[in-house]
């Protein structure tokens, strides 16, 4: 059997518990910003542990390159299925006992994958995960309470994770799949470390006025602005060779594609952050 169907199932458990998540309980908004809270959690997460520290090599085997499976297996296991496994169990509110029986299937998860060979460590532990489950199950749940409090901070958080959730998988499939744009700081001597570093950097730091604009000053004059600055620092980069464009017009291209990200998670946050009664 092809790798990418043992990935690829991951992905439609992850939809189906989703769904039925999302059917079964009452506060959809409130998990959703858990399920966007985990996700971003993850991704910082696998950040640091996958692409700094090299603990382990996802092999789906949907692309020719390590590094392209390596950051697709990636999304899907930390940006799709782990996220979701987190929201189920605090939207069911489920005992530790429950809790330590689904931790334990997602290890046995990890486990078959190894002897399946769509996956391998390097001096990652499949405790590790076990324990950072654990305690992501309880982060998650300070969170959740955090959500009762109407603060201007929780929405910020909420919205960065949101935004670095789309961000970097958008990024990803238009540079490391597509080759369309490519980052070369010279940071690293593997050139494909070099770019998704650099580029992951990149994308947590626009995260941050991106987050301001959406909460305090949504408007076309500073989407303009935002815009014009976004196309003139790629303009710098390209004159410095840190980035490459197969032509300028993909600069304008997904400057406009991040304007139209931002308009939808301005809507999503409108959505999740409708301080009603129900939300609590």
């Amino acid at each position: 059997m092809p790798n990418y169907i043992w990935y690829f199932s991951l992905v439609f458990i992850s939809i189906i518990i989703f769904i039925f998540t999302l059917k079964s309980t009452k506060d959809i908004r409130k998990n959703l910003s858990v399920y966007f809270f985990a996700a971003g959690l993850s991704f910082f997460g696998e950040f640091i542990v996958f692409i700094l520290l090299d603990s382990y090599t996802y092999n789906p085997e949907v692309f020719q390159g390590l590094w392209q499976n390596n950051i697709f297996g990636s999304i899907i296991s930390q940006g799709i299925f782990i996220p979701t496994i987190l929201m189920a169990i605090l939207a069911f509110q489920l005992k530790t006992k429950w809790v330590l029986l689904i931790i334990s299937i997602v290890a046995l998860i990890e486990e078959a994958f190894l002897l399946l060979r769509i996956y391998e460590h390097h001096w990652w532990e499949t405790w590790y995960t076990t324990a950072l489950l654990l305690l992501g199950s309880f982060i998650m749940k300070w969170w959740k309470r955090r959500l009762n409090n109407r603060s201007t901070a929780n929405q910020f958080i909420t919205i960065f994770m949101l935004l670095n959730t789309i961000f970097h998988p958008v990024s990803y499939f238009l540079t490391t799949v597509y080759h369309l744009k490519w980052y070369t700081p010279g940071l690293f001597d593997s050139i494909y470390k070099d770019h998704i570093i650099f580029n992951t950097l990149l994308g947590i730091i626009i995260s941050i006025p991106v987050t301001v604009i959406i909460l305090f000053s949504y408007n076309y004059f500073t989407l303009i602005i935002f815009a014009i600055i976004k196309v003139l620092f790629d303009y710098l980069l390209i004159n410095k060779g840190i980035l490459h464009v197969v032509d300028f017009k993909l600069v304008i291209a997904t400057t406009i594609l991040m304007i139209i990200i931002i308009s939808v998670v301005k809507r999503a946050s409108d959505l999740l952050f409708q301080w009603r009664d129900d939300f609590y």
